[in-house]
């Protein structure tokens, strides 16, 4: 149908009564019955048609299965690493198929009818290409991998970002055994995993799994890193990639201390107790980046409390994240400063100005803080009584952070 709706589109045809997609009349109707009404009966493509195509994907799976199974990517990668001595930075990546064309096959000797890989493309299922590609990434991965042991590489930058099956049985079946990464300063894990519409369909078991197996996989690599990391991103994108793990990741594979590393940067949920003791366990942190982490609504203050705790002051670069069920809260904030957002009568607007302070150690725990935060209704916010506090608090405040007492006083107060 996606077929025939471009071929009147380019030929100029009225394109209001071919649906783009007929997923949903084909429900409805019956696959005969659909055909029938828009393909006077007959098939799209011929019986032949698909035969030949069939026959000619199966053909170019079968080379490529072949040139990894033989080992000619590996030889062919350990030839030339092994002549650029001075490569310290590795991407494993993705084929770019959002550029990719007819033309652009065809160039390569590959008779090949192309699709856009997007949202915005009638039809497309985005999971089945994705899907189709995981057994190319995990073989590209452990490919690479062995090319760099071969030639005993000194990787400074590694950035993983090709598309995985969530199984990661690279984690623990040798291939990262010799992997020297004693000199790895940047480390990005990003890679492509299945998206929030295919999990929703995944057992509680098998996400329990995917979560185990990707915490196992991140504790392999920090443990080779551990002493030397200085950059750390993982899952960097908005909602996390993985939606089944939540950083730091739980199970039996424990994370490393990380002394020397300086920043850090994620789009995962957060199991934010457990985060707060990693960046309190994270001394030389002074760059934190969090792009619409989600996690539990009466837990952010420990996420507070540990940044404001922290022994290095902090630039943060916190977009969107769902602090409560009213609003997301973004900070863009160095904790070495006082807020330079003005002070607001009113509570949910004046959020910037209290958490900021609050992360500088200037400002107590105010009822803004407590109505964002905890629930609290401490009702509108007198800035000359604010003022006033403030002046106490510097006076009484102790160097913990946690000054819960001081918001139910508050409260008390206006109640």
């Amino acid at each position: 149908m996606q077929r025939r709706w471009y071929q009147a589109k380019h030929a100029g045809e009225d394109i209001d009564h071919v649906p783009a997609s007929g997923d949903a009349e084909i429900k409805e109707l019956g696959r005969k019955t659909f055909v029938e009404k828009h393909s006077d009966g007959k098939m799209p493509f011929s019986k032949q048609e698909m035969d030949i195509a069939y026959q000619r994907y199966m053909q170019h799976a079968e080379r490529l299965r072949e040139i990894f199974e033989t080992k000619r990517v590996h030889r062919a990668w350990t030839e030339v690493l092994g002549q650029l001595p001075d490569v310290h930075s590795v991407q494993i990546g993705v084929w770019e198929f959002n550029g990719s064309n007819d033309g652009s096959w065809r160039d390569l000797a590959c008779d090949l009818r192309t699709h856009a890989h997007n949202h915005h493309t009638p039809g497309h299922d985005t999971q089945v290409c994705r899907q189709l590609q995981e057994p190319v990434g995990e073989q590209l991965f452990k490919a690479v991998v062995a090319s760099l042991i071969a030639t005993k590489a000194t990787i400074v930058q590694l950035e993983i970002k090709c598309i995985v099956d969530s199984n990661f049985a690279w984690a623990d079946d040798g291939t990262l055994d010799d992997l020297d990464l004693s000199h790895l300063q940047t480390l990005s894990f990003d890679p492509v995993e299945a998206e929030w519409g295919e999990m929703r369909l995944w057992s509680s078991e098998r996400r329990a799994t995917a979560a185990s197996r990707s915490g196992l996989v991140l504790s392999t690599l920090l443990h080779k890193c551990s002493s030397n990391l200085r950059k750390l991103i993982i899952n960097s994108g908005y909602g996390g990639g993985a939606q089944h793990t939540e950083w730091p990741p739980a199970g039996p594979a424990r994370l490393p201390l990380l002394p020397a590393l300086t920043s850090f940067t994620t789009g995962m949920n957060l199991d934010l107790p457990a985060f707060a003791r990693f960046l309190l366990r994270s001394p030389a942190l002074t760059f934190l980046q969090l792009n619409g982490c989600g996690g539990d609504q009466d837990k952010w203050g420990h996420l507070w409390d540990a940044i404001r705790d922290h022994p290095s002051r902090m630039t943060l670069d916190f977009d969107q994240l769902p602090c409560n069920e009213a609003a997301e809260c973004s900070v863009y904030h160095y904790t070495g400063e006082p807020s330079k957002a003005e002070f607001d009568d009113d509570p949910w607007s004046n959020i910037d100005y209290s958490l900021e302070n609050y992360l500088s150690g200037t400002r107590h725990w105010d009822r803004t803080l407590e109505m964002w935060f905890n629930g609290g209704d401490g009702g509108p916010t007198d800035s000359e009584e604010d003022d006033d506090d403030d002046d106490d608090d510097d006076d009484d405040n102790d160097d913990d952070g946690s000054n819960r007492d001081e918001a139910e006083s508050e409260l008390a107060e206006v109640s």
